[in-house]
């Protein structure tokens, strides 16, 4: 006889097995997190990258248009750098569909951009996800439930 099976409560099971650019944190940095704050922030640092972060954040916009969880949901893009051609046309394109454009020129590399983008975050929840990866429509509702029933670790 085998044991009864537990239902996955990971990240693979709500957004799939594909989403391994993806991954999710959940933020106790009482300095930033408000009642009025966001349940996700979703993240993506970028260097020089405008075609990828087009992809990825036309598809969240689609996403959340016309759904009531826009409020819900922070899109951020940190930019690594941004006075390049490529960096003011990411600038630009987080103004047309709506992102918080952060501009990071310190230290040029992943992990400094990331952690700047993490620590600028306003949501209870941070996904990070590369600037090339495309959510599949109906992703973003199951994570926002996991983020409002899953307890902090």
């Amino acid at each position: 006889m085998h044991a009864a099976r537990q239902p996955a409560r990971g990240i693979h099971a709500v957004c799939g097995r594909n989403y391994r650019h993806l991954f999710l944190l959940n933020l106790h940095l009482e300095h930033h997190v408000t009642d009025a704050a966001p349940v996700l922030s979703i993240v993506m640092a970028t260097f020089d990258d405008h075609d990828g972060c087009e992809w990825t954040l036309t598809a969240l916009r689609n996403e959340l248009t016309g759904r009531k969880i826009a409020d819900q949901v922070e899109l951020l893009v940190v930019n690594n750098n941004p006075d390049s051609y490529d960096g003011k046309r990411v600038a630009n394109l987080c103004a047309k569909v709506g992102a918080r454009h952060f501009a990071f020129s310190e230290k040029v590399g992943s992990s400094a951009p990331r952690d700047a983008a993490i620590r600028a975050a306003r949501g209870k929840w941070v996904a990070c996800v590369d600037c090339h990866v495309q959510f599949l429509f109906g992703v973003l509702p199951r994570l926002l439930e996991f983020c409002k029933t899953t307890d902090s670790p």
